[in-house]
């Protein structure tokens, strides 16, 4: 799981694609960050878990709320992305 992925994230306005770094932790605590690749610092995680090759993370993006659920197999990451409480897609490759 650890490393870093290029993903794409289906939102209700619009498709984005950004480098997520997932550095997993012992007890099942998961570090790391979003960069959204508009030339502002990363945006580290608020909360984030971890389970094998499952994930949870929770991370502030301007003024709303960004959870991303799903696992990771092989170079493969796939899940959901929530954002304004709308669920969608979300999938990516490691870089």
């Amino acid at each position: 799981m650890k490393g870093t992925y290029q993903i794409t994230m289906v939102l209700p306005a619009w498709t984005v694609e950004n480098l997520l770094t997932l550095e997993p932790l012992k007890g099942g605590v998961l570090e790391g960050s979003l960069d959204t690749g508009d030339g502002t610092p990363p945006i580290s995680f608020t909360h984030a878990r971890w389970n094998k090759q499952y994930f949870q993370i929770q991370l502030s993006v301007g003024p709303g709320q960004l959870q991303l659920t799903g696992c990771v197999q092989g170079e493969t990451l796939s899940g959901v992305v929530v954002i304004d409480d709308t669920p969608d897609c979300l999938s990516g490759r490691r870089v």
